[in-house]
């Protein structure tokens, strides 16, 4: 993270599938995305896909220190659009989580101190 960077809790570099579901649409209705980083407050999808701000969302997806099913509500907070990327900032979305069990936390917790 570079010197500008003004995150409050500090991410870690994942490569990891996340399906995303908009809050209100079918189970059926969902798109994979990949994630770039993840944080105890939210996660960074790689995608040239938009959506408005505000939108809820449910997220599912694994961590390689668990292979629980995790499941997450959410909400778009920023999106990076395709003509803004770069090398070092694919486009794709903000996802700030919203709502979470205590397990579920856990494992992302454990998984964020695991190596950082």
């Amino acid at each position: 993270m570079g010197s500008s960077d003004k995150r409050l809790v500090p991410r870690k570099k994942v490569k990891t599938r996340m399906v995303l579901r908009i809050e209100g649409e079918s189970e059926e209705d969902v798109k994979t995305y990949i994630a770039e980083n993840l944080s105890e407050n939210g996660v960074f999808l790689k995608t040239v896909d938009k959506y408005p701000f505000g939108t809820k969302v449910e997220l599912r997806f694994s961590l390689p220190n668990s292979p629980q099913l995790l499941k997450v509500k959410g909400e778009i907070k920023w999106l990076r659009p395709s003509k803004e990327e770069t090398m070092a900032d694919p486009a794709g979305i903000g996802v700030e989580f919203t709502e979470m069990d205590s397990e579920h936390q856990k494992i992302i917790y454990d998984f964020l101190r695991s190596s950082l």
